[in-house]
């Protein structure tokens, strides 16, 4: 039975992991995307938002 708890409770925690990861992937990206909107970027960015997202494809 404990077998099963702890295997239960690592498949949640990779869930949440995976979850948050997906959330942060996304909020990095919609702040790229508003710096770009906007021009306010303080690093080399790209110019486009294409530019910004081609890399994450490949």
């Amino acid at each position: 039975m404990n077998d099963r708890k702890q295997k239960k409770n690592r498949n949640t925690a990779q869930i949440w992991l995976t979850i948050l990861a997906v959330i942060l992937v996304l909020l990095i990206l919609l702040w790229q995307f508003d710096a770009l909107s906007f021009g306010d970027t303080d690093v080399s960015a790209p110019s486009t938002v294409v530019e910004a997202i081609m890399p994450l494809m490949l």
